[in-house]
């Protein structure tokens, strides 16, 4: 036991030893509040995604599958997307073909209003959707006939991480 003066030390080093503690407590507090009080925005880098996952699933080496707008074509099955994300979630995609409206698949709420808005930079909309557009040169076969096109996948995505 350390001496100082005939007494005992111990209430000196307890004192330091407080002083730390209250240190590095206030620390972990400070970084943990600062970590959790970000808000993560992933929307660009969902829709993104879920715009590549479209694209690789109804794209085959520059082949559009041919059952991609009959009826019973499942692209959720296919393409391996849960569809329960859709909708309530904030998921949207549309997938035209030559810009021909009969040929047409949509799912979920549509945000296509909110993107053409932010797309032609009219309106910064801080709670809209993020957008992506993309279009793929194709090859597809129609009544025997091979045929090129151009293939329009529109994805958005309205999920905003955060403090729940």
């Amino acid at each position: 036991m350390l001496r100082i003066n005939g007494k005992k030390g111990a209430k000196i080093l307890s004192i330091w030893l407080f002083f730390i503690l209250v240190i590095v407590g206030g620390a972990v507090v400070f970084s943990t509040s600062v970590l959790y009080s970000a808000e993560v925005d992933l929307r660009n880098a969902e829709a993104e995604m879920l715009n590549d996952k479209i694209i690789d699933c109804v794209v085959e080496n520059g082949f559009l599958v041919e059952s991609l707008f009959e009826e019973s074509f499942d692209i959720f099955q296919k393409c391996k997307i849960s569809e329960n994300v859709f909708g309530e979630n904030g998921f949207y995609f549309k997938i035209n073909m030559d810009g021909k409206e009969e040929k047409e698949i949509s799912k979920g709420i549509s945000f296509e209003t909110e993107c053409e808005l932010t797309e032609d930079n009219e309106i910064e909309g801080r709670y809209f959707p993020e957008c992506v557009k993309r279009f793929k040169s194709i090859v597809y076969v129609e009544n025997g006939e091979t045929k090129k096109g151009v293939l329009e996948v529109l994805t958005a995505s309205s999920q905003v991480g955060g403090k729940k």
